[in-house]
């Protein structure tokens, strides 16, 4: 980022130097062509958005906020939100969209889980993992390193999917789940 620097001439400007802040007043700025937005200085924070909430924000986050004549994010967040939600919990998601739009926001990754199966099932030493291929849904016992044809790596909505498979039977996937570490997550 390129440093911006502002020339006062003839100006008294106030330095604190505990802080290392310089004050500048007010009519100062303006006569540089600043303009002061409020009376108080705020840190705004980006929203953590669900990845389904995120998809939304990418989606739309090129329209007007609001147009009277047009499509717009303030009325397109709305519906998306009544379709999702009941009650108060519509105003709090669309406010929360609002707040991604104007401060911008982060993606709440879900947790991943790679399903460990039990160790008499292990041959050799190796540890054996349930290994779902992507094309044709195919259960394979391997080892936990995802590769591009079958998935390793599970959220929880789709160990309650195939917990619900015929080939599930006689097994608590969710308590042989082991979560993922970060350094080993893959999208």
């Amino acid at each position: 980022m390129e440093e911006q620097k502002l020339v006062l001439k003839d100006s008294v400007v106030e330095i604190n130097f505990e802080t290392e802040q310089v004050i500048v007043p007010e009519e100062e700025l303006r006569k540089a062509g600043y303009v002061k937005l409020a009376d108080d200085e705020q840190v705004v924070n980006k929203v953590e958005l669900s990845e389904e909430e995120a998809k939304f924000m990418k989606e739309n986050r090129h329209l007007p906020f609001l147009r009277q004549e047009d499509r717009d994010f303030a009325r397109a967040s709305f519906r998306y939100c009544e379709s999702r939600e009941v009650g108060e919990e519509v105003y709090h998601k669309g406010n929360r969209l609002v707040q991604a739009y104007f401060n911008g926001y982060t993606v709440k990754k879900e947790p991943r889980y790679y399903i460990k199966l039990p160790e008499w099932l292990a041959h050799n030493t190796n540890e054996i993992y349930l290994n779902v291929y992507k094309t044709n849904g195919y259960w394979v016992l391997d080892d936990r390193f995802q590769v591009g044809y079958a998935q390793t790596q599970f959220v929880q909505s789709k160990i309650d999917e195939l917990q619900k498979d015929e080939r599930a039977k006689g097994l608590d996937l969710t308590a042989l789940k082991v979560r993922v570490p970060n350094n080993e997550l893959t999208d």
